[in-house]
């Protein structure tokens, strides 16, 4: 509860006896309304995903995903991204061994899933999956509702990033392919309706971010010179590139580099 008197072990997860292999390792926190999510390590060396709500009788492990990539809240629910033995793809819980369940499998020829990026779009999530192709999907939760939404051919480097952010009830994705050096931003609302290609930036890194309640990009070549800043609505027609004589965008286009790691 915030203090020395309140602050006490709930459960005994990893019970291996000597000191040095103790530890169960808990990492990756998520609140779900009524319950913690975390990944934990046990006695056996098994990692996987548990639940908690502050009670011993109240944790449980709940499941096997682990090599965790990423999760996200959506509608009470957690959504989470791993390359797991038991499932390489996109799964569910509610917290509950009942209520977790492996949605959709994402992997190429060789068995590889590369990357999943999630963003929660209402009460279920947008993400780009990178395996044998470079492709973006909706899930509400169910496996009749996870469908695909778009897809390019995977002809770039394993550690190119996909840079994505949510804005305005909608996710948008800068997806590099199939021509090198050029990235397609891509917006969606969660339907096959309303997802659509805002821009292609000719430029070797982009940053999307949010100033002031718009959405902007800085887009560069590689040298990171001569860098462009865009702005959007997320609409084809009001994704452009900014005056940058306006005296805030002129910061921003100077200091752009700055925001790469942000």
């Amino acid at each position: 509860d915030g203090t020395t008197a309140g602050t006490r072990l709930v459960y005994d997860i990893n019970t291996y006896p000597a000191a040095e292999y103790s530890s169960s390792y808990p990492q990756y926190l998520y609140a779900l309304p009524d319950k913690l999510l975390f990944f934990a390590t046990d006695f056996f060396s098994i990692g996987g995903l548990w639940s908690t709500d502050g009670t011993a009788q109240g944790t449980h492990y709940i499941g096997s995903p682990d090599n965790f990539y990423d999760m996200h809240i959506a509608g009470g629910r957690a959504f989470i991204a791993t390359s797991s033995v038991s499932g390489k793809g996109l799964w569910i819980t509610d917290g509950t061994v009942e209520g977790t369940q492996f949605l959709k499998e994402f992997v190429n020829d060789q068995g590889e899933l590369r990357q999943i990026e999630i963003h929660p779009l209402g009460d279920g999530v947008a993400f780009l999956v990178v395996s044998s192709s470079i492709e973006i999907w909706y899930s509400d939760g169910s496996v009749s509702g996870t469908v695909q939404l778009s897809s390019v051919p995977f002809v770039s480097n394993w550690y190119d990033e996909y840079p994505s952010i949510t804005f305005d009830s909608k996710a948008v994705f800068a997806v590099r392919g199939p021509v090198l050096g050029k990235y397609t931003l891509v917006g969606t609302n969660g339907t096959l309706a309303g997802t659509y290609n805002l821009a292609i930036l000719n430029m070797n890194w982009v940053k999307p971010f949010v100033f002031e309640g718009e959405m902007l990009l800085h887009a560069c070549p590689q040298t990171l010179i001569n860098c462009d800043l865009w702005r959007s609505d997320g609409t084809f027609l009001g994704t452009q590139p900014t005056n940058i004589t306006d005296p805030a965008m002129k910061f921003l286009h100077e200091n752009g580099v700055k925001f790469k790691d942000r």
